[in-house]
Protein backbone atom coordinates (compact mmCIF):
# COMPACT_ATOMS: atom_id res chain seq x y z
CA UNK A 1 0.00 0.00 0.00
CA UNK A 2 2.80 2.63 1.23
CA UNK A 3 4.55 1.54 -2.07
CA UNK A 4 1.73 1.98 -4.44
CA UNK A 5 0.93 5.34 -3.23
CA UNK A 6 4.29 6.57 -3.26
CA UNK A 7 4.90 5.52 -6.18
CA UNK A 8 2.18 7.37 -7.89
CA UNK A 9 3.61 10.45 -5.93
CA UNK A 10 6.82 10.09 -7.29
CA UNK A 11 5.98 10.07 -10.40
CA UNK A 12 3.67 13.08 -10.35
CA UNK A 13 7.02 14.76 -8.36
CA UNK A 14 9.36 13.33 -10.89
CA UNK A 15 7.52 15.38 -13.88
CA UNK A 16 7.28 17.87 -12.68
CA UNK A 17 11.18 18.12 -10.76
CA UNK A 18 12.90 16.42 -13.40
CA UNK A 19 11.11 17.18 -16.69
CA UNK A 20 13.50 20.19 -15.40
CA UNK A 21 12.20 23.51 -17.10
CA UNK A 22 10.05 24.95 -14.83
CA UNK A 23 12.40 27.70 -13.49
CA UNK A 24 13.09 30.37 -15.79
CA UNK A 25 14.07 33.80 -16.13
CA UNK A 26 12.52 36.68 -18.35
CA UNK A 27 14.12 37.32 -21.61
CA UNK A 28 13.08 38.42 -25.10
CA UNK A 29 10.92 36.67 -27.12
CA UNK A 30 13.11 34.35 -30.17
CA UNK A 31 13.10 36.07 -33.28
CA UNK A 32 12.30 33.08 -35.28
CA UNK A 33 9.57 30.77 -34.45
CA UNK A 34 11.43 27.77 -34.01
CA UNK A 35 11.61 24.72 -31.01
CA UNK A 36 15.67 25.78 -31.18
CA UNK A 37 15.20 29.35 -30.79
CA UNK A 38 12.80 29.68 -28.09
CA UNK A 39 14.60 26.77 -25.98
CA UNK A 40 18.14 28.76 -26.53
CA UNK A 41 16.43 31.73 -24.66
CA UNK A 42 15.37 30.09 -21.90
CA UNK A 43 18.61 27.65 -21.45
CA UNK A 44 20.30 31.31 -21.61
CA UNK A 45 18.33 32.37 -18.97
CA UNK A 46 18.83 29.04 -16.88
CA UNK A 47 22.41 29.98 -17.06
CA UNK A 48 22.92 33.37 -15.71
CA UNK A 49 20.09 32.79 -12.92
CA UNK A 50 22.24 29.68 -11.38
CA UNK A 51 25.34 31.46 -11.98
CA UNK A 52 26.81 31.21 -8.18
CA UNK A 53 23.63 29.12 -7.34
CA UNK A 54 25.42 26.20 -5.16
CA UNK A 55 22.40 25.31 -3.03
CA UNK A 56 18.58 25.85 -2.72
CA UNK A 57 15.78 24.54 -1.05
CA UNK A 58 11.89 24.87 -2.05
CA UNK A 59 9.35 24.00 0.15
CA UNK A 60 6.00 23.66 -0.46
CA UNK A 61 2.74 22.21 1.20
CA UNK A 62 3.43 18.54 0.15
CA UNK A 63 6.92 18.39 0.34
CA UNK A 64 10.46 19.72 0.77
CA UNK A 65 12.88 19.88 -1.96
CA UNK A 66 16.94 20.62 -1.78
CA UNK A 67 18.81 20.83 -4.22
CA UNK A 68 22.54 20.71 -4.60
CA UNK A 69 25.26 21.45 -7.41
CA UNK A 70 26.70 18.77 -8.61
CA UNK A 71 30.11 19.99 -10.29
CA UNK A 72 30.98 16.55 -12.38
CA UNK A 73 27.44 17.64 -14.54
CA UNK A 74 28.07 21.08 -16.25
CA UNK A 75 26.20 24.72 -14.97
CA UNK A 76 22.42 23.39 -14.35
CA UNK A 77 23.08 19.87 -13.07
CA UNK A 78 22.15 19.52 -9.60
CA UNK A 79 21.37 16.71 -7.20
CA UNK A 80 17.90 16.85 -5.81
CA UNK A 81 15.94 14.91 -2.54
CA UNK A 82 12.84 14.98 -1.93
CA UNK A 83 10.98 14.72 1.27
CA UNK A 84 7.50 14.76 2.01
CA UNK A 85 5.73 16.43 4.42
CA UNK A 86 5.30 14.21 7.62
CA UNK A 87 8.57 12.16 6.73
CA UNK A 88 11.48 12.65 8.45
CA UNK A 89 13.68 10.59 5.71
CA UNK A 90 13.95 11.70 2.03
CA UNK A 91 11.31 9.54 -0.14
CA UNK A 92 13.34 7.12 -3.02
CA UNK A 93 16.97 8.49 -2.57
CA UNK A 94 17.95 11.09 -4.34
CA UNK A 95 18.64 11.68 -7.93
CA UNK A 96 20.77 14.19 -10.52
CA UNK A 97 18.60 16.73 -12.03
CA UNK A 98 20.51 17.90 -15.56
CA UNK A 99 18.45 20.94 -17.02
CA UNK A 100 21.15 21.54 -19.78
CA UNK A 101 20.85 18.33 -21.14
CA UNK A 102 17.20 18.14 -21.13
CA UNK A 103 16.89 21.45 -23.23
CA UNK A 104 18.88 20.42 -25.39
CA UNK A 105 16.74 17.32 -25.93
CA UNK A 106 13.95 19.68 -26.27
CA UNK A 107 15.32 21.49 -28.31
CA UNK A 108 16.66 18.53 -30.98
CA UNK A 109 13.36 16.56 -30.71
CA UNK A 110 11.04 19.08 -30.39
CA UNK A 111 8.70 20.79 -32.96
CA UNK A 112 7.15 24.58 -33.11
CA UNK A 113 3.49 24.14 -33.58
CA UNK A 114 1.88 27.30 -33.12
CA UNK A 115 0.55 29.36 -30.40
CA UNK A 116 -1.89 29.36 -27.78
CA UNK A 117 -3.24 31.28 -24.79
CA UNK A 118 -2.33 29.89 -21.83
CA UNK A 119 -4.24 31.14 -18.34
CA UNK A 120 -4.43 34.49 -20.00
CA UNK A 121 -0.86 33.94 -21.35
CA UNK A 122 0.30 33.57 -25.27
CA UNK A 123 2.55 30.84 -25.61
CA UNK A 124 4.89 29.08 -27.93
CA UNK A 125 4.10 25.43 -28.22
CA UNK A 126 6.55 22.85 -28.61
CA UNK A 127 5.29 19.01 -28.79
CA UNK A 128 7.63 15.93 -28.53
CA UNK A 129 6.36 13.22 -30.48
CA UNK A 130 8.48 10.96 -28.57
CA UNK A 131 8.79 12.09 -24.63
CA UNK A 132 11.62 9.40 -23.98
CA UNK A 133 13.79 11.08 -25.83
CA UNK A 134 13.41 13.96 -23.57
CA UNK A 135 13.60 12.09 -20.49
CA UNK A 136 13.24 7.97 -20.09
CA UNK A 137 10.99 7.92 -17.10
CA UNK A 138 8.35 9.51 -19.74
CA UNK A 139 8.49 6.22 -21.87
CA UNK A 140 4.71 4.82 -21.69
CA UNK A 141 3.99 9.04 -22.74
CA UNK A 142 3.36 8.96 -26.59
CA UNK A 143 3.25 12.95 -27.10
CA UNK A 144 4.83 15.93 -25.04
CA UNK A 145 3.77 19.68 -25.04
CA UNK A 146 5.44 22.54 -23.53
CA UNK A 147 3.71 25.86 -23.59
CA UNK A 148 6.50 28.88 -22.72
CA UNK A 149 5.07 32.29 -23.04
CA UNK A 150 5.94 34.33 -25.63
CA UNK A 151 7.08 37.52 -23.36
CA UNK A 152 8.40 35.40 -20.21
CA UNK A 153 9.35 32.65 -21.29
CA UNK A 154 8.42 31.18 -18.50
CA UNK A 155 6.76 27.66 -18.91
CA UNK A 156 3.17 27.89 -18.37
CA UNK A 157 1.83 24.68 -19.11
CA UNK A 158 3.09 20.66 -20.04
CA UNK A 159 0.89 17.85 -21.28
CA UNK A 160 1.35 14.80 -21.80
CA UNK A 161 -0.75 11.97 -23.10
CA UNK A 162 -0.33 8.09 -23.46
CA UNK A 163 -0.57 4.62 -22.12
CA UNK A 164 0.84 5.67 -18.39
CA UNK A 165 2.24 1.92 -18.42
CA UNK A 166 2.29 0.72 -14.49
CA UNK A 167 1.51 3.44 -13.21
CA UNK A 168 -1.72 3.93 -15.17
CA UNK A 169 -1.90 7.45 -16.28
CA UNK A 170 -3.40 8.40 -19.54
CA UNK A 171 -2.22 11.82 -19.59
CA UNK A 172 -1.61 14.66 -17.16
CA UNK A 173 -1.17 18.24 -17.73
CA UNK A 174 0.54 20.37 -15.39
CA UNK A 175 -0.52 23.94 -15.16
CA UNK A 176 2.46 26.39 -13.20
CA UNK A 177 0.94 29.87 -12.36
CA UNK A 178 1.98 32.77 -10.11
CA UNK A 179 5.29 33.06 -10.94
CA UNK A 180 7.66 34.75 -8.51
CA UNK A 181 11.08 35.79 -8.25
CA UNK A 182 12.48 34.37 -4.26
CA UNK A 183 15.91 35.25 -3.41
CA UNK A 184 16.94 35.25 -7.15
CA UNK A 185 15.09 32.17 -8.28
CA UNK A 186 12.00 32.74 -10.60
CA UNK A 187 9.63 29.70 -10.09
CA UNK A 188 5.66 28.91 -10.33
CA UNK A 189 4.52 28.71 -7.08
CA UNK A 190 1.38 27.28 -7.84
CA UNK A 191 1.49 23.94 -9.21
CA UNK A 192 -1.76 22.21 -10.66
CA UNK A 193 -1.74 18.79 -11.51
CA UNK A 194 -4.87 17.01 -13.39
CA UNK A 195 -4.58 12.97 -14.06
CA UNK A 196 -6.30 11.26 -16.73
CA UNK A 197 -6.28 7.85 -14.91
CA UNK A 198 -7.22 4.51 -16.58
CA UNK A 199 -10.30 2.61 -14.46
CA UNK A 200 -7.84 0.06 -13.44
CA UNK A 201 -6.28 3.01 -11.71
CA UNK A 202 -8.90 4.20 -10.13
CA UNK A 203 -9.66 0.89 -8.74
CA UNK A 204 -6.48 0.83 -7.24
CA UNK A 205 -7.34 3.84 -5.73
CA UNK A 206 -10.73 2.52 -4.42
CA UNK A 207 -9.02 -0.32 -3.16
CA UNK A 208 -6.15 1.21 -1.28
CA UNK A 209 -8.74 3.37 0.87
CA UNK A 210 -10.88 0.13 2.05
CA UNK A 211 -7.77 -1.57 2.94
CA UNK A 212 -6.94 1.55 4.89
CA UNK A 213 -10.08 1.48 6.62
CA UNK A 214 -9.63 -2.13 7.55
CA UNK A 215 -6.29 -1.62 9.47
CA UNK A 216 -6.22 -1.59 13.03
CA UNK A 217 -6.76 1.56 14.80
CA UNK A 218 -3.13 2.33 15.96
CA UNK A 219 -1.58 1.19 12.11
CA UNK A 220 -4.28 3.31 10.12
CA UNK A 221 -3.36 6.07 12.22
CA UNK A 222 0.45 5.50 11.84
CA UNK A 223 -0.23 5.51 7.95
CA UNK A 224 -2.96 8.31 7.88
CA UNK A 225 0.22 10.55 9.87
CA UNK A 226 3.03 9.53 7.37
CA UNK A 227 0.68 10.40 4.33
CA UNK A 228 -1.07 13.51 5.82
CA UNK A 229 -3.52 15.02 3.18
CA UNK A 230 -1.66 13.61 0.25
CA UNK A 231 -3.93 10.61 0.59
CA UNK A 232 -7.38 13.04 -0.16
CA UNK A 233 -5.31 14.95 -2.98
CA UNK A 234 -4.65 11.40 -4.68
CA UNK A 235 -8.35 10.93 -4.34
CA UNK A 236 -9.13 14.28 -5.56
CA UNK A 237 -7.02 13.63 -8.71
CA UNK A 238 -8.67 10.24 -9.29
CA UNK A 239 -11.77 11.80 -9.32
CA UNK A 240 -10.84 14.29 -11.75
CA UNK A 241 -9.78 17.26 -9.67
CA UNK A 242 -6.51 18.79 -9.85
CA UNK A 243 -3.58 18.41 -6.99
CA UNK A 244 -2.93 21.84 -6.56
CA UNK A 245 0.83 21.88 -4.86
CA UNK A 246 1.55 25.54 -2.86
CA UNK A 247 5.19 26.86 -2.82
CA UNK A 248 5.92 27.91 1.02
CA UNK A 249 9.58 29.13 0.64
CA UNK A 250 12.43 29.36 -1.48
CA UNK A 251 15.96 29.97 -0.15
CA UNK A 252 19.75 30.05 -1.81
CA UNK A 253 22.61 28.82 -0.78
CA UNK A 254 21.47 27.94 2.69
CA UNK A 255 22.61 25.43 5.42
CA UNK A 256 21.64 22.02 4.05
CA UNK A 257 20.55 19.03 6.38
CA UNK A 258 22.91 16.79 7.43
CA UNK A 259 22.44 13.76 5.70
CA UNK A 260 19.76 14.86 3.34
CA UNK A 261 21.81 13.13 0.11
CA UNK A 262 23.17 9.88 1.55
Amino acid sequence: MRSWSTTLLRRSLLVFFCAGLLVTGTTTPATAQDAASIISDVRSNYIEMFDGVDNYVMETDMHTTYYKRDATGGPLAFQTSTKLKGQSTPMGGQSVQNQYEQLDRVAEHGEYVGTETVNGVECYVIRVDDPAKVDPNMAPMNELRYFIGVDDSHIHRMNMTGEGGQQGLQGMTMNLKDYRTADGLTMPWIMEMQAEMSEAQRQQMQQLKQQMEQMPEQQRKRMEQMMGDQMKRMEAMAGGEPMVIRVQSIAVNTDLPDGIFE
